[in-house]
């Protein structure tokens, strides 16, 4: 979305791929997003929130059941 709004305004971007801002602030703090040791073998990365400022949807229930073997990064949180 950053992109095309970037595009559409005449602003020239360079989209570089390889580290998402959640790994890469993980490992600047040196805080594992999967850690076999505690059995957490899975990352989730989530929107917090619709175009419409609603909360996406999307399984909570068992977003919730599965928090004990993942981290779930949520981007563009909710209020």
């Amino acid at each position: 979305e950053e992109l095309e709004f970037l595009v559409s305004h005449g602003v020239p971007a360079e989209v570089v791929p390889g580290v998402t801002s959640a790994l890469g602030a993980s490992a600047s703090c040196q805080v594992p997003l999967t850690h076999r040791t505690f059995g957490v073998n899975q990352v989730r990365f989530v929107v917090g929130q619709s175009q419409a400022k609603a909360l996406p949807d999307m399984d909570w229930a068992q977003l919730a059941h599965d928090a004990g073997k993942q981290t779930t990064v949520f981007y563009m949180g909710f209020k």
